[in-house]
C-alpha cells in the first residue's frame, strides 16, 4: 500500500512497502506519484520482473501519469476501446513483436489503415514510456514488428457546390453554422480542429495567432488572412474560447451538418489539406511548414510542391 505526503514546492512524496522492501520518490503531483507507486509495487512483487502486470494495467498507469497531455481525452477513449480486446489481457512478459503483429493483422481487417497507424503510434508511445520512464519494459515490442504502411494522403477538397449546400443547411442549424465557420477558418489557417476549439482571444495579437505546442507540432505563430480575420470578428465577445466547442462536439456537429447537406466523405481535417494546397501557391515550403507546424518538409514537398520541368520554364525566364 502506498502512502502520500505533501512535500515542499507543491510536490508529493510517495512511499511503498511491499514484501519487506521500502522505497520512496518525490513526484511533481499525486497523479504521477500514483503511477510510480503502481509500477514500483509490481516490480518489487515480481523481483524486478513485471510478469503479472497486464498491458491493460500499464495503459491505465500511463493515462494517470499524463492527465494534462495534449489530446489525452481522445487518447484515453481510444486506449480504453483497444484494451477491451485480448491485447489488454497479455502480461508485459508475454507482450512481444509477435503479439503486436497479430494485433496489427486483426485490426487491419476491421478498420482503415490510417486508423491502425494512429493506434499503433499511440500504443508504441505507451510502451516507450514504460521502457524509458517507468522501467516496466526492457524494450518496445512495437519496434520489432513491421509498421503498417502509410496510406496515400487524402486529397478530398470541398467543391463550390458542396460549400453552398453546407451554407444553406448551416442557416438551419446554429451549431452547424459555428462548425462551418470553424471549417472555413481552418481552410484559411491550416489549424487543426483541436487547436481551433482551444483558441482564445488571449492568443490573438493583431492579425497573428500564437499557438502552444500541440501533439507533434511546435509552438508557432499563424498569420491571419483577411477572410480568417473576418471570421474572428464575427465571434467577438465569445468566451472563454472563441468558437465555444470541444473537439468531440465539433466533430459530431460537423458530421450532422454534412449529412443534412448531403455532403459525403468530407472530414473536418480535409480543411487542413485544402489550406496547404492554396497556401503552397502563395508562400514557399519553409514558410508553409512553419505555419502548419510540420517538422518534416518531405510530405509538403512531395504533395504540394510538385513541379515538372515544363512548369518551371516560365519562372526561369
Amino acid at each position: 500500500m502506498a502512502t502520500y505526503t505533501n512535500y515542499k514546492g507543491g510536490r508529493v512524496r510517495v512511499q511503498i512497502y511491499v514484501n519487506g522492501v521500502r522505497d520512496s520518490k518525490i513526484c511533481e503531483n499525486k497523479t504521477e506519484a500514483k503511477a510510480w507507486a503502481l509500477a514500483r509495487e509490481h516490480q518489487v512483487r515480481e523481483k524486478g520482473n513485471p510478469a503479472k502486470l497486464t498491458f491493460r494495467e500499464l495503459v491505465q498507469a500511463w493515462i494517470e501519469r499524463y492527465p494534462n497531455r495534449p489530446g489525452i481525452d481522445w487518447e484515453t477513449k481510444r486506449l480504453n476501446v483497444l484494451m477491451r480486446g485480448k491485447l489488454g489481457d497479455f502480461t508485459l512478459k508475454e507482450l512481444s513483436k509477435v503479439v503486436v503483429a497479430d494485433w496489427r493483422d486483426e485490426r487491419m481487417a476491421e478498420v482503415k489503415p490510417g486508423t491502425v497507424l494512429r493506434e499503433w503510434t499511440l500504443l508504441s508511445s505507451v510502451c516507450s514510456d514504460a521502457v524509458k520512464e517507468m522501467g516496466l519494459l526492457t524494450e518496445n515490442p512495437f519496434y520489432g514488428a513491421k509498421r503498417p504502411e502509410d496510406p496515400p494522403p487524402r486529397d478530398r477538397v470541398a467543391t463550390d457546390k458542396e460549400m453552398e449546400q453546407l451554407e444553406h443547411f448551416a442557416l438551419l442549424r446554429p451549431a452547424g453554422g459555428v462548425c462551418l465557420q470553424m471549417f472555413k477558418f481552418a481552410i484559411e489557417t491550416g489549424m487543426s480542429i483541436g487547436e481551433i476549439c482551444a483558441l482564445s482571444w488571449e492568443q490573438v495579437n493583431g492579425r497573428v495567432i500564437r499557438l502552444p505546442e500541440f501533439k507533434t507540432r511546435p509552438v508557432r505563430e499563424v498569420p491571419l488572412s483577411t477572410k480568417a480575420w473576418a471570421i474572428l470578428e464575427k465571434r467577438k465577445g465569445a468566451e472563454p474560447t472563441i468558437f465555444g466547442m470541444t473537439p468531440q462536439r465539433a466533430d459530431v456537429n460537423w458530421r450532422k451538418l454534412c449529412s443534412a447537406a448531403g455532403v459525403n466523405d468530407l472530414h473536418f481535417h480535409d480543411a487542413r489539406h485544402m489550406a496547404a494546397s492554396q497556401l503552397s501557391k502563395k508562400i514557399d515550403a519553409l514558410a508553409l511548414a512553419k505555419m502548419l507546424g510540420h517538422r518534416d518538409l518531405k510530405m509538403l514537398l512531395n504533395v504540394y510542391y510538385k513541379a515538372d520541368a515544363a512548369s518551371l520554364v516560365d519562372k526561369l525566364g
